[in-house]
Parts: structure tokens; C-alpha cells; sequence
């Protein structure tokens, strides 16, 4: 499941990631995620991991794919939050992709990751 809130003062948008991500888990929340890099220069993202995720089916894949590619150059300053294996080479490979930072915090820095991101 992925929940997205709507960016704050800063412009960090909190995205919740949980189980494996469906195609129709993009087909919700995409459009609001769209809206909203219309609507400001450039977006942050705070990614909380939850300890079930267990990645994304192919079709959801290739959306969050596609999403990153078009939005690669106004997404800023990012973190990944969770303590899954692979989330450390998943920072590194976004940060290619990206024109911002991007960072992996274990759970248990969540709050460090909060004030990072917002900074």
C-alpha cells in the first residue's frame, strides 16, 4: 500500500509504503503526487518503509519507474526511512536519478531523518 500526504510548509511530501505496491496503489495516489509537483518548484520526500514491505508487483514497478523519470530533476532532498535489507543501495540508486540528496535512516533515527529532510 502506498498513502501519500500532502507536502508541508517545506514542501515534503510524507509517502507510507507497506506490503507489496499494486499498480492500483499508483493509480491513487500518482495524480495527487503530479498535482502537487505542479504546484510547487520542487518536492521533498519523507519514505517511511513499513517492516512488511515487501516490494512492488512488475506493472506497479514500471509506474514508479515512469513517475521517477518524469519528476527526476524537481525532486530535492529525500530520505528513505526502514530497516529492510537493500534500502541503502535503494538511497544510492535514487540519488543517481535525483537532483537532490537522497539518504537511508534505520527506524529507530526517524526523527533525525525528519529534521534532516526538513533542513
Amino acid at each position: 500500500m502506498l498513502i501519500a500526504q500532502a507536502p508541508n510548509a517545506r514542501g515534503v511530501v510524507k509517502l507510507r509504503v507497506s506490503g507489496t505496491l499494486r499498480a492500483n496503489d499508483y493509480e491513487r495516489e500518482l495524480p495527487k503526487l503530479d498535482r502537487w509537483h505542479g504546484e510547487h518548484e520542487q518536492l521533498r520526500y519523507y519514505v517511511e518503509l513499513d517492516p512488511d514491505f515487501a516490494g512492488f508487483e512488475a506493472r506497479a514497478l514500471f509506474k514508479e519507474l515512469r513517475f521517477d523519470w518524469q519528476h527526476r530533476g524537481d525532486v530535492g532532498r529525500s530520505v528513505l526511512v526502514g530497516d529492510g535489507r537493500g534500502q541503502d543501495w535503494a538511497a544510492r540508486f535514487a540519488e543517481l536519478l535525483f537532483a537532490g540528496e537522497v539518504r537511508h535512516f534505520p527506524r529507530d533515527e526517524a526523527e533525525q531523518a525528519w529534521e534532516w529532510v526538513n533542513g
